[in-house]
């Protein structure tokens, strides 16, 4: 039960600094702060109890400290995005209305051209299962046909990686260094052979490319920069297009 507690703990951690309430309230903070600190301490505790119970109820064994996939599965129902990553939990708010468009823009961009040419497929927000401790939600994806005929499984979810995995940045110290440090590691492990993170505070997109075993650094596109891709054949578009529906 220990280790079911530490999960616990770990996931208020993630969820106050989410919430940026880390450490105290702020001195102008309100009422209304305290109110949305103590339904979230409440759900925790509604989830922990719930926890508890399966534990002792159904013979839950949790032979390690690290979250699995099985964890997921209890875990609230609510707006947060939680991924696993080399075992570690990580919980993200849900993003801005922003940071939607921008990522239904490059699907939708991504799209046109994979029903012109029928090589594949665009998708968002989908489960992608490497293993039982790295089970992520990257905010868009493009696979080929060829790949996506061998990562589906019966669980609507794929068990593979895509060529293209985009990450759109959400504010926050935590984020940036999930998507630019962990993910990055976690693709270049599993064999993406093309990460984009795309920054639509900044206006600014990261290109990183297989090199051999890893993902690295290939460029930085602003404001009217071309995107074109070697795993992408016959793709083109500017950058600013990500943003026409946020002007």
């Amino acid at each position: 039960m220990l280790e079911v507690e530490a999960k616990v703990a770990q996931l208020v951690e993630h969820s106050t600094e989410n919430a940026g309430v880390v450490g105290s309230i702020p001195s102008l903070g309100t009422f209304r702060v305290w109110m949305e600190l103590a339904q979230k301490m409440l759900s925790m505790l509604a989830w922990y109890i719930e926890l508890v119970v399966a534990h002792r109820t159904k013979g839950i064994h949790m032979k390690t400290s690290k979250w699995t996939s099985a964890d997921l599965e209890m875990l609230p129902d609510d707006s947060n995005r939680y991924e696993i990553i080399g075992g570690e939990l990580y919980v993200s708010k849900q993003p801005s209305n922003y940071h939607q468009l921008v990522g239904d823009r490059i699907w939708e961009l991504l799209q046109v051209w994979s029903r012109r040419t029928q090589a594949g497929t665009a998708i968002t927000t989908p489960g992608l299962i490497f293993g039982e401790d790295n089970d992520v939600v990257p905010d868009v994806i493009w696979m080929s046909k060829e790949r996506g005929a061998k990562a589906t499984h019966p669980d609507g979810k794929y068990h593979a990686a895509p060529e293209l995995v985009v990450e759109i940045l959400s504010p926050g110290p935590s984020n940036e260094r999930r998507d630019r440090e962990a993910k990055l590691q976690l693709y270049a492990h599993q064999g993406v052979l093309e990460y984009w993170i795309v920054s639509w505070i900044e206006r600014r997109l990261d290109i990183y490319r297989r090199d051999g075993a890893t993902l690295t650094f290939h460029s930085t596109l602003t404001k009217d920069g071309l995107i074109q891709s070697p795993y992408l054949p016959g793709f083109s578009c500017q950058f600013s297009q990500f943003f026409d529906d946020i002007r």
